[in-house]
């Protein structure tokens, strides 16, 4: 499916839409009587809400909303905008209609529109003469998509051509086209999928011609199409992304449990992967016969047959090549159920995954596949509980279900005679023995061997074929671990010479490598080739100095060793868990393993084999499975004062080789993004949870830093053109034990305070340190904060530009265990601190606070467990030198339902940026969050509100992200300058986990704050407005107070009753009428003036009044 977003800021809190006409159209394929017209690999999992609908309007014409974006339908064509929270429209809407439809060079499909309307789903449906056109409206925006019932008469490529007017277009990226009017982020229309009847799914790249969006499909594709087919794209006006993301680049996340098998050309590497957060998927890769990436990004395995992740915990993969595809079998764990089950899928060689879904499902726990190929089939054994189970399969489905191998046992492997049985081995649960099972073609057991039966357990089995004979190797803990082997006949006997002395008497088996006193082991890989088998295993014989290792060993059909140990990866750290496949068509192997040589997360590396032994890709060119869309994560972002400067937005990117780096990009005060984020430091080991702050002319970004071993902190200064001054990096602090979480603040000028949680200690304190801007130098270091008893975490900083001195707030464990509070404290611009209070002790815990100075004084914004997970507040003030809390008893400033967290605060104005005569929101600070109060259906988004200078009250929260996917970790920065109708422009950057990229995304967003009317000063106007009265919005020269609306935006204090009306060009009185098509103004019920009516303008006696309370004279909105 292919979507084309139109982001959305922003909403009008008072409206809402009503349920769709009861008389709906009938959709091709609703109708039993319809000759199945169907939509091929529907995508939508869940059903949209009510109030994302289309309605009806008049006289044709059609509506939807979301929380952040309005849609009309008009003359066949579509038009979506983003809107200001007081609903004025904050962007030139972005328009598109079907132009013409194209078969091969000369036939146009007809575009006539026979009828419109909407089906039970509250979607649009547009009936052309040949084909469907559906409008779907969703949280990211509009889908849009057509459906073409019938093969077309003509053999060729089909060509949908869509007009778009209103936006320019900016040019094509990785995710499709991008589209914006001047200054505004602007609207992304991205690649299609042609999808057939049968699901099979081909992705459509779309182009910009001629002022046309042209999205072509192949004409191999619709020869080979099952119709009904769809091309089905969906408009979303979205948020910018800070960068476009990497391909195949390490993903930051740990990948773990590998299994690998070969087509006989190149490979299929499967693997438990944690990329997406949360629960973890089943991915895998594509590796060529060349050793790199066979597909973008990787392949995401486990998902639901309509191609979403699949719920719950997937792990424990096993791969084999059957009958020209790939089976890959896995263990699934959701809840409630508590206990794992076996879900199965094909993967083609190109990468197409077909799900076949669960295989074994009992009340038991079924784990630790394992399949064995014979010709066609195979024969997939499994644990079960406390015994050993199995299931075949015919090349294409599992046939008769489950069936015992034995009753107690564990560990199973498999491998199969092409021409002859199965055999299952397995550790018996009672002696520890390894028992085998012969299973026949058709599923019914043989005869039941003894395989190892010496000192010892003997566990963790590997086994294949090497004709005429079986060969089983395993672990044996007897005297340290250790692999042995052996051959066994069909009938499973072991081959005289495969055997051991343990004392006077012989055990089965031989120690497979040259030392007796190598610790070997865990879980063995084997495969047999065409006249040669190889083992290879995790090896400890070096672990002192290298950690485990990975080695292997070549043996002929015979057991006979062929040539010496290899030594496959003795990289220091870990690589652990190795697995091996034979590509016949090059006669060489791949092992894949666990590797740590980074330090976390864990990734999947390996090298190929050639025939003689040799490792062909060294530790600096090693094949890399685990890759994807490069992760971003931990935003911070700040802005250097002043008209014409910029943001610099930070974040910890998991490109690096090494671990991951941090990454800045600057944004312009016109949303202007660099094209390339430069890289602000790449040094060996870890980089994560940047911060930024900026004096008048420069930026410091700060880090915790893992190069030298374990977390120290590091900066480097950038200018305000983007030139990393340190790139090596300042280190701010080299004490012993971990300093993590670093922040910083600016006095304006000359100076940063960079404080940290630091270890050096029994637990963490808060330390800190004042850094010259000019030349970086540390000027005082190691500045002790906060050293009592508990632990003191997650500081955070900022600058009293009126008392010229710093305050630092974290959260305080000094109460005990189970309780943190929050604390600040002043310190000086010369390192020197000074007193402390209690910002908040209430009951439950106070977590992350987050801390912003405007108008002599500070908000501190924290997550709050008084009373279920809310964001609180309060506003400290330093008079005579003395901090003090304004707000003891916290201000709540979201209680929202299910749970608010990580606030990040900013103010909103300064002096610098008011225009005369406006302020906005008469001082606030805004705060925004991560909420889950839609959880169920949006996952996490990001809220925001406003709390006021002076009052401390609290404005109406909006949404600034809702989706799908889930966003959280929001960061704002400092106000832009003014626009001229006063308003004012602060940046939000959160994550975002992108379903399409299956990767964290670091993203921006813009709130714009809208001015206010505030009474005139000798300052502004030249006028001192009386009470009532307002400035004009143009106070050039000596501009006279107006009671009546000004140009642009209205400034006028209106009466309870009433709201100034939105034509404000020709100086409009206040109003109580309406005042647009869907808005409407009018005296309301006691106790709820100014509110916003929501029912039709069209009919003014009939209005009824919410309980929203939106007074008309400015308020916030998000873009």
């Amino acid at each position: 499916m292919s979507f084309v977003l139109i982001g959305i800021f922003g909403a009008c809190t008072g409206s809402s839409n009503e349920d769709p006409p009861i008389d709906p159209i009938d959709e091709p394929g609703d109708s039993p009587d319809d000759p199945g017209v169907v939509v091929g690999g529907e995508h939508d999992v869940l059903p949209q809400p009510k109030q994302l609908w289309f309605t009806s309007n008049h006289k044709g014409s059609f509506s939807a909303s979301g929380p952040l974006h309005d849609v009309s339908f008009v003359n066949g064509s579509i038009s979506i905008g983003r809107h200001h929270a007081n609903g004025t429209v904050c962007a030139s809407p972005f328009n598109v209609g079907t132009a013409s439809i194209a078969v091969g060079r000369d036939l146009r499909l007809p575009n006539t529109i026979h009828s419109v309307g909407l089906n039970q789903r509250g979607e649009l449906l547009v009936a052309r003469q040949s084909f469907i056109e559906k409008f779907s409206n969703t949280f990211f925006g509009v889908e849009q998509s057509w459906t073409f019932p019938f093969r077309p008469s003509e053999p060729g490529a089909l060509t949908v051509s869509v007009a778009v007017t209103g936006q320019d277009f900016l040019g094509a990226y990785p995710h499709g086209l991008h589209f914006a009017p001047p200054g505004d982020f602007g609207t992304t229309y991205s690649h299609g999928t042609w999808i057939d009847a049968d699901g099979v799914e081909t992705t459509i790249q779309a182009k910009f011609q001629n002022g046309h969006i042209v999205l072509q499909v192949p004409a191999d594709v619709v020869a080979n199409s099952k119709f009904p087919a769809v091309l089905d794209p969906l408009i979303d006006l979205n948020e910018t992304p800070v960068e476009a993301a990497l391909t195949n680049a390490p993903t930051g996340a740990n990948a773990v449990g590998v299994s690998v098998a070969s087509s006989g050309v190149d490979y299929l590497a499967v693997w438990r992967d944690d990329r997406n957060g949360g629960d973890s998927d089943i991915f895998g890769m594509i590796v060529t016969s060349a050793g790199g990436p066979g597909t973008a990004n990787g392949i995401l395995i486990g998902k639901t047959a309509a191609g979403a992740r699949a719920p719950g915990v997937q792990s424990s993969p096993t791969v084999a090549f059957v009958n020209g595809s790939y089976l890959v079998v896995w263990q699934d764990f959701k809840s409630p159920a508590g206990d794992s089950d076996l879900v199965a899928a094909r993967v083609s060689t190109t990468g197409t995954v077909t799900l076949i879904g669960s295989i074994a499902s009992s009340g038991a726990e079924e784990t630790r596949p394992r399949i064995g190929v014979r010709g066609t089939e195979a024969l997939v054994a499994f644990q079960s509980g406390a015994g050993v189970q199995a299931i075949r399969y015919d090349g294409t489905s599992f046939v008769g279900g489950p069936f015992a191998i034995a009753g107690t046992g564990s560990q199973p492997s498999v491998a199969a005679n092409p021409a002859g049985n199965y055999l299952v081995a397995f550790t018996d649960a009672a002696t520890t023995n390894l028992m085998g099972q012969f299973v026949t073609a058709t599923g019914t057991l043989g005869g039941a061997v003894s395989l190892a039966a010496g000192a010892g357990a003997q566990e963790l089995s590997a086994a294949s074929f090497a004709s005429p004979n079986f060969v089983v190797v395993w672990q044996n803990n007897n005297n340290g671990r250790k692999l042995f082997g052996a051959r066994f006949d069909a009938d499973g006997n072991v081959n005289p010479l495969d055997t051991h002395l343990e004392a006077t008497l012989p055990a089965n088996g031989v120690q497979i490598g040259t030392s007796s006193s190598v610790t070997q082991g865990v879980d063995p890989g084997l495969v047999c080739g065409a006249s040669s088998c190889t083992v290879t295993w995790m090896d400890r014989r070096n672990f002192d100095l290298t950690g485990n290792d990975v080695f292997a060993q070549r043996f002929g059909f015979d057991l006979t060793l062929v040539g010496a140990e290899i030594a496959v990866s003795t990289e220091i750290e870990d690589q652990r868990s190795p697995k091996i496949a034979f590509a016949s068509a090059t006669n060489r192997l791949l092992v894949l393993w666990e590797d740590l040589r980074n330090g976390s997360p864990v990734q999947i590396t390996g090298t190929r084999i050639d025939a003689a032994g040799n490792v062909m890709d060294p530790p600096l060119n090693r094949v890399a499975a685990s890759v994807g869309a490069n992760s971003q994560s931990n935003s911070a972002v700040a802005r250097i004062p002043g008209a014409g400067q910029n943001w610099l937005i930070a974040w910890s990117d998991s490109r690096g080789t090494t671990g991951n780096n941090i990454q800045g990009v600057r944004v312009s005060d016109t949303l202007a993004l660099n094209a390339l984020s430069n890289t602000v430091s790449n040094a060996p080991g870890a980089q994560g949870t940047p911060w930024v702050a900026a004096t008048a002319t420069q930026h410091l970004v700060v880090w915790s830093d893992a190069r030298l071993g374990v977390e120290d902190i590091f900066a480097s200064r950038v200018t305000s053109t983007g030139t990393v001054l340190d790139l090596n990096g300042l280190q701010i602090t080299s004490a012993i034990k971990e300093q993590l979480r670093p922040t910083a603040a600016s006095n304006g000028s000359d100076r940063y305070l960079v404080v940290w949680q630091d270890r050096r200690g029994a637990d963490f304190d808060i330390f800190g340190a004042v850094v010259d801007a000019g030349s970086g130098s540390v000027l005082v270091s190691d500045i002790p904060i906060a050293v009592v008893a508990g632990e003191q975490a997650l500081p955070t900083v900022a600058y009293d530009s009126v008392a010229g001195t710093f305050v630092v707030t974290w959260q305080d464990g000094r109460a005990g265990v189970g309780q943190r509070d929050i604390f600040a404290r002043i310190v000086s611009t010369a390192g020197v601190p000074g007193n402390e209070v209690t910002v908040s002790a209430a009951a439950g815990s106070q977590l992350e606070p987050r801390i912003a100075f405007g108008s002599n004084q500070f908000l501190v914004a924290w997550e709050d467990r008084r009373s279920g997970t809310n964001i609180f507040g309060s506003r400290l003030r330093i008079t005579g030198g003395v901090l003090a809390v304004v707000d003891p008893a916290g201000i709540p400033i979201s209680t929202a339902a299910g749970s608010q967290q990580r606030p990040s605060v900013g103010f909103v104005t300064t002096n610098e940026f008011a225009p005369a005569g406006t302020q906005v929101g008469v001082g606030a600070f805004a705060v925004v969050w991560d909420d889950d109060r839609t959880l169920s259906t949006t996952g996490r988004d990001i809220f925001g509100t406003v709390v006021f200078h002076d009052s401390g009250n609290v404005g109406d929260e909006f949404p600034v992200a809702i989706s799908t996917d889930s966003e959280r970790a929001p960061a704002i920065g400092t106000a832009g300058p003014a626009q001229a109708n006063g308003s004012l422009r602060m940046l939000v950057t959160y994550q975002r986990q992108s379903s399409t990229l299956n990767a964290q995304r670091v993203v921006m967003r813009r709130v714009t704050f809208a001015a206010k009317a505030i009474n005139c000063t000798t300052a502004s106007c030249n006028n001192n407005c009386n009470t009532g009265e307002a400035c004009d919005v143009n106070c050039a020269g000596a501009a006279n107070c107006t009671t009546v609306c000004n140009t642009s935006t209205c400034f006028i204090n209106c009466e309870d009753s009433t709201l100034c009306s939105t034509n404000c060009s020709n100086g409009s009185n206040c109003t109580t009428d309406c005042r647009g098509a869907t808005e409407c103004h009018a005296t309301c019920a006691a106790g709820s003036p100014n509110n916003i009516c929501t029912i039709d303008c069209s009919d003014p006696s009939t209005l009824n009044c919410t309980d929203i309370n939106c007074n008309g004279n400015g308020g916030n909105s998000a873009d």
